[in-house]
């Protein structure tokens, strides 16, 4: 089954058990779906619903299994999330399915860029994403079918269905790239996360530490057929991306990278609300002094 279709419906049925077991009470004012916990965009809304409160506003953060889910919430009339985050490319794959929702749809706030890591086998023959439309190497790993990305990847393949070619499997990135190193690049051709660039994560630091064993492909523009946001922005940017800045492993890559989105929908908050939303985001920003990288 393929993930636009499996996704969609598990995250249909997620959604149609949190609206069973939701409890009864006073509604808050503001209620937030932002993925796992501990993760950026969890992360974000806690921040936000600590500012909400000092404007004496009730606000509740609910975990979810990542953007489509998110934007499935925010869609949903019964449900009670009204603010949510989520991948650029994930918003325009979602109005792909649910074009309906584009009118009522409002990107508030751009909270910087996320950007593709492909790991690969040093000596795999990759030499850039462009080598999996062939389908000629082994299966490419992301974390998970919710992860950023497995939503990447999907929209990367509905624009240009040649990267089907490749087998994607979902796996732990770590175990992936261990077996990487044992195989050689036979049975798994390349771990692709979505990333913060400013972070090192472990299989970024993995991979940097060992260069005889993993490198990193480009995504260039040519490699990827690009979309468009409702705003007339695009889905994806290209860039060098510097990682681990500061670091002994840091280095500079060509890839692709998406925008981080805080979304809301016009029928679920009204002007009031939303100018005190607003207002808390500018203060976040002041706040924590952020540079929206």
């Amino acid at each position: 089954m393929r993930f636009s279709i499996s996704w969609i419906l598990l995250s249909l049925a997620l959604l149609l058990l949190d609206l069973a077991t939701a409890a009864p009470g006073r509604a808050d004012d503001y209620v937030f779906s932002s993925g796992a916990r501990g993760g950026f965009y969890h992360n974000v809304a806690d921040q936000l619903i600590g500012l909400l409160g000092e404007e004496q506003r009730t606000a509740r953060n609910k975990v979810s299994g990542g953007s489509v889910q998110n934007l499935l919430q925010l869609a949903t009339p019964k449900s009670e999330v009204n603010v949510v985050l989520a991948q650029a490319d994930a918003v325009r794959f979602f109005l792909d399915e649910h074009p309906e929702f584009s009118s009522e749809l409002i990107i508030l706030d751009d909270l910087g860029r996320e950007c593709v890591a492909l790991i690969t086998g040093a000596k795999n023959g990759i030499s850039s994403a462009a080598d999996l439309k062939t389908g000629g190497f082994g299966s490419l790993v992301t974390p998970s079918m919710g992860s950023g990305a497995s939503v990447t990847l999907e929209y990367m393949s509905r624009m240009d269905p040649a990267y089907r070619r490749t087998a994607v499997i979902h796996r732990e990135p770590m175990e992936a790239m261990l077996q990487m190193r044992m195989h050689g690049g036979e049975k798994i051709a390349a771990v692709m996360l979505v990333n913060r660039p400013k972070f090192l994560t472990p299989e970024l630091e993995s991979a940097l530490e060992s260069p005889k064993q993993f490198k990193m492909a480009p995504v260039r523009a040519q490699d990827v057929r690009n979309g468009v946001l409702p705003d007339g922005s695009p889905v994806y940017t290209f860039d060098e991306v510097l990682v681990g800045a500061g670091s002994d492993q840091q280095v500079r890559y060509e890839t692709m990278c998406t925008r981080a989105l805080m979304l809301i929908s016009s029928t679920k908050l009204d002007e009031s609300a939303r100018r005190i939303l607003a207002r808390v985001l500018l203060e976040r920003a002041k706040r924590f002094a952020l540079d929206h990288e």
